[in-house]
């Protein structure tokens, strides 16, 4: 999250999103593959999720059949996790006690890491460009290389020294597709620095 920026939460805000700090974990059962990730993303600010605030954690499931369940409760600051670590110390001291033995973990299913022309989804972008004409269209040549068309643009001049803030969201796209964008977009001359990357959530995602 260090990357993430006042300005990066006032965008999303713009554009309809809160920043959230997600663990994410999807399965496609058919073929055996999994993907798992830790990182900020962008989600839209009429979901529940997004107004999770404080010291309060929230654990989403989805399920092709019963659809999005939400659980809610206090997992952060000083008292929710010292009550977490009590509990934990007392069901311990219990076992011993009581002489239970400890649960042995399910054996490891044989499972293989998605690839990432396996996921999809769309991107927020935010680029530091230098404040000309034709630069847009050269940004958008280069996503069209990849197959990534814009969905939305925000531009802002970035005080008088010859570049702008230019923030995109993209429709849904492979991560690959993005990481070879990104690749060219930090070749071009006209992109100052590494372009800066978040995932815009998508709770019905599934792999493939």
């Amino acid at each position: 999250i260090r990357d993430v920026t006042l300005e990066d939460i006032e965008w999303a805000r713009r554009l309809g999103f809160k920043i959230k700090l997600l663990a994410l974990i999807l399965r496609d059962f058919k073929r055996g593959h999994v993907f798992a990730s830790v990182q900020p993303a962008l989600v839209p600010q009429d979901m529940v999720l997004a107004n999770v605030d404080g010291v309060y954690n929230a654990v989403s499931v989805s399920g092709d059949i019963v659809g999005e369940s939400l659980y809610i409760g206090r997992g952060a600051g000083q008292d929710p996790t010292a009550s977490a670590v009590i509990s934990d110390i007392v069901d311990a001291g219990n076992a011993i006690a009581h002489g239970v033995e400890p649960v042995e973990p399910a054996q490891a299913e044989d499972l293989a890491l998605a690839g990432m022309e396996d996921l999809h989804r769309s991107f927020y972008v935010r680029l530091l460009v230098k404040d000309r004409p034709g630069v847009l269209a050269e940004i958008t040549r280069l996503l069209a290389k990849e197959g990534i068309s814009i969905e939305s643009v925000l531009q802002r001049p970035d005080g008088g020294r010859g570049t702008a803030n230019l923030v995109l969201t993209t429709h849904v796209c492979s991560e690959a597709a993005m990481a070879s964008a990104v690749k060219g977009l930090s070749a071009d001359a006209s992109v100052k620095g590494k372009p800066f990357l978040l995932r815009i959530a998508d709770f019905a995602q599934r792999l493939g």
